[in-house]
C-alpha cells in the first residue's frame, strides 16, 4: 500500500489522505484507491476497483512490489487545488 495526504479543496491544508493498495476477494488480487477525509472524518464510498494484479501477487514478495504501486498528488493544473495520480502494474487485458 502507498499513501499521500493532498488538498482537493484548494485550503491550504492537507485534509485528505489517499491511498492505493491489494485486496483480496473472490480468489482474485484487486488494486484500489481509496480516499479518507481527515476533516469529516469519512471514506469515500467507491468500491470500484482499478483492475487486478493476481500477476504479481503469484510471483512477488511484498519487499519486491514496493514501485508496482505509486501515488502522488500536487496542483498540476495551477487551479489552486490538488490532483492525485496513480500509477498500479496491473494484469494484462485477459487477467482483468
Amino acid at each position: 500500500m502507498q499513501s499521500v495526504a493532498f488538498d482537493p479543496n484548494g485550503t491550504g491544508r492537507d485534509d485528505h489522505i489517499a491511498f492505493i493498495g491489494e485486496y483480496y476477494q473472490n480468489s482474485n488480487y484487486y488494486v484500489k484507491l481509496l480516499i479518507y477525509d481527515a476533516i469529516n472524518k469519512v471514506w469515500s464510498k467507491s468500491t470500484e476497483s482499478l483492475g487486478t494484479s493476481n500477476w504479481m501477487s503469484d510471483n512477488t514478495k511484498y519487499y519486491e512490489a514496493m514501485n508496482y504501486f505509486s501515488i502522488t498528488a500536487g496542483d498540476y493544473d495551477g487551479d489552486g487545488k490538488d490532483t492525485v495520480v496513480v500509477y498500479a502494474a496491473l494484469g494484462n487485458k485477459g487477467n482483468n
